[in-house]
């Protein structure tokens, strides 16, 4: 359906929409580990408010996973493709 009905994923072009989808694999490596301690350790704190741990949890993680991306993950991605992309070096045969 909503292949077919393009007005349907007007979110889709939202500019932190399409941020989240950039870092998506940086919170999908780190969602489960850190959102566990976080809402195991620190949601008890928060009495019947509770239930905002997941709100919280998810906007650390989302922050988290920003930072990442931006300060390693992308470093990394640049320094991995001059290393392992180089030109090939054409010397002059004698």
């Amino acid at each position: 359906l909503m292949i077919y009905k393009r007005q349907y994923l007007f979110f889709l072009n939202i500019s932190l929409f399409k941020r989240i989808g950039v870092i998506s694999y940086s919170i999908y490596l780190i969602h489960e580990v850190i959102g566990t301690l976080l809402i195991n350790k620190y949601g008890a704190y928060l009495g019947r408010w509770a239930p905002l741990s997941l709100v919280i949890t998810m906007v650390l993680i989302i922050i988290f996973a920003e930072g990442s991306y931006r300060f390693y993950e992308k470093r990394t991605s640049r320094w991995l493709k001059k290393s392992l992309f180089k030109p090939p070096v054409i010397s002059a045969a004698p």
